[in-house]
């Protein structure tokens, strides 16, 4: 029983570090799509 539960908590901790990963890398794409967006339109009015 011990066992299985020193191997869980490095899994659970590894699991929230991914989570928070994938979120900041969601964000970082949402501003890159953004940032794509942005210069288009200044190339469009220039």
């Amino acid at each position: 029983m011990s066992r299985s539960k020193r191997a869980r908590a490095p899994e659970a901790n590894n699991f929230v570090r991914t989570d928070v990963l994938a979120r900041t890398a969601r964000i970082f794409q949402i501003l890159f799509v953004v940032a794509l967006m942005a210069l288009l339109l200044i190339f469009m009015w220039m």
